[in-house]
Formats: structure tokens, sequence, C-alpha cells
């Protein structure tokens, strides 16, 4: 077991697949603006995730989702109390680990943070290629600040959408 940690961001994704990596986006810009938190970007297998946040009273993971909805939109789960609806995030590659995997696997194994929430934005654009889409890039700088509100504020992630 890791030692305590009060704040883990997890950013999942891949830089190089557009709006598939909005969440390296937004778990960089968060580093940056809240240096006293623990930020990881990247995870090359779901079941990492797991050893990233333990010990950890708030982990935050964001992803993007290829839910067939609106890009931009931003879909926001308290993990540990409501369910994560399958199919909406991908599969980690060639793993086949999806985040929903990850913390059903978390729970049976009982490594859960004290609390966790989950944001996904959905993507447009998923060819290779870098930059995101600008739905999506609206999307990431309001996930940000929501996620930084939170860090600073030590209040409730999810707000009323």
């Amino acid at each position: 077991m890791s030692s305590h940690q009060p704040v883990v961001v997890i950013g999942v994704g891949n830089d190089f697949r557009q709006d598939d990596g909005v969440g390296l986006v937004v778990a960089r810009r968060v580093q940056s603006a809240a240096g006293h938190v623990r930020v990881v970007v990247g995870i090359p297998d779901g079941t990492r995730m797991i050893d990233v946040w333990d010990g950890a009273d708030l982990a935050v993971v964001v992803d993007c989702t290829s839910a067939a909805g609106q890009p931009g939109r931003v879909h926001c789960f308290e993990a540990l109390h409501e369910a994560i609806p399958e199919g909406v995030f991908r599969s980690f590659s060639t793993h086949c680990f999806s985040i929903r995997s990850t913390f059903d696997l978390a729970r049976t194994l009982d490594r859960l943070p004290q609390r966790l929430v989950v944001y996904g934005i959905e993507g447009e654009r998923f060819d290779m290629g870098e930059g995101l889409s600008p739905q999506v890039g609206l999307a990431a700088e309001q996930v940000t600040s929501r996620i930084i509100d939170e860090i600073d504020a030590g209040d409730s992630l999810k707000e009323t959408e």
C-alpha cells in the first residue's frame, strides 16, 4: 500500500489520436495550476490505475468518451455512488480494460480511493494526429477549472449539469 495522498488526478488517452488526448491535456493543465497535487499523465494499462490512486482521499480520472452524443459534452460520475454506463469509455488499447472494468476490479480487490470522480468528455475526432477539436478544447478548459476549483475549495466536484 502506498503512502497517504490527498488528491491524485489521472489523465487517460493518446496524444496522437486527436480528441482521445483530452484527458492528458486536462491532467497537464491541472499539474501546471495545482503543483501540490499528484498528477499522472497517461496510464498504459487500466489495472495500473489501481496502484496510482492507492491511498488517495480523492482520485479524479479524466478521459475521452466515444458515446454518440455531442462533441465536447461533459459527463461526470461519482464512481463510488453511481454506475458508469457500459460502453461510454473506450478500452485501453491492447489490454482491453475499460475504465468501468478497472473500477469493478478495484472494488472486488477493495482498492478504491475514498472518493472517485470520473470525467468523460465526448470526442469528435479520433484519427491519427495531434490537437483537440474546438468543442473538446473548450470542454477541457471547463473540466480543468472544475477540478482546480475542487482542489482549492474542497467542495464537491460534481455539479448539476
